[in-house]
Parts: C-alpha cells; structure tokens; sequence
C-alpha cells in the first residue's frame, strides 16, 4: 500500500493501522528513501491503542526531497520488546516532485 505526497506538502499525515494493541507502547516510523543509507526516525502519536491505529504529522521540511521511501513502524511494547509493522515487507511513501 502506498502512500502520496507532494514535495513540501505536510497533509495527509503519515497513518498506520498496524492491526495490533499498542496501548502504553511507543511507536516510531522508520523511513528510507530507495538505493539510500540514511534512515529518519518520527515518533508516532497512538491514535487508537487498541487496535494500532497511528499517525506522524509532517514538519517542515520533512517532505522536501522528492523520491520513493520504504516505512516501517517499530513498536517498543512494555518492558521494551520491539515489533516492526507490517511484517511480511514495507509501507511505501512517494513524495513527488512539486511544479515550479
């Protein structure tokens, strides 16, 4: 499933339903633009613990560069045992290059 943006653009915010309780867990968007090493971390805010429901609102600055990034959500549940959604691949995210 992928998700769009314009370059510079800080809505839709990034979501995911990551089909799990995250209740008192903390949450973190890994993010990765294709053929890089660099990973960005964003802490997300739990929207719905129950049932994993999660968002990061965009800062300025964030959406600038234009590419294709691999998401991932790392979750450290109580007593720190971490989790990565979704499990089987990525999330995709594609910021596309804005007009002018």
């Amino acid at each position: 499933m992928s998700a769009y943006l314009k370059q510079g653009d800080l809505y839709p915010k990034l979501t995911g339903d990551l089909n799990a309780d995250v209740t008192g867990s903390t949450v973190t968007a890994k993010l990765r633009r294709y053929h890089d090493t660099t990973t960005m971390s964003k802490t997300c805010t739990i929207v719905d613990g129950p049932t994993g429901i999660v968002e990061y609102q965009w800062l300025a600055g964030e959406t600038d560069v234009a590419g294709t990034y691999l998401v991932e959500f790392l979750v450290a549940f109580a007593g720190g045992i971490p989790q990565r959604f979704p499990q089987r691949s990525y999330r995709e995210l594609i910021i596309k290059p804005k007009v002018g």
